[in-house]
């Protein structure tokens, strides 16, 4: 990451980190939306309606998420080779 900021900048330091927070936080919510609500029950979104739309919403949600962070981490290893060695 160091050898990233000093030969291309701040900006790609920036686009690296948004990436990592976008690809945790939907990876997250994709598994608590999977995992945690449809195969453990440990908790739901709404209780006494019909669920699958907001699950529906929230999983859709968490996948588009989880794809724009990958995108930007794709796009932030072909703008700074030395991030896609380490």
């Amino acid at each position: 990451m160091a050898v990233c900021y000093r030969h291309f900048g701040r900006a790609t330091v920036l686009q690296a980190w948004v990436s990592g927070i976008l690809f945790g936080a939907g990876g997250f919510q994709l598994f608590d939306g999977i995992i945690q609500h449809k195969w453990f029950h440990l908790h739901q979104i709404r209780y006494d309606v019909t669920i699958w739309p907001y699950d529906l919403v929230w999983n859709v949600l968490a996948a588009i998420i989880l794809i724009l962070g990958g995108v930007l981490l794709r796009r932030t290893s072909s703008t700074c080779p030395a991030a896609s060695h380490s």
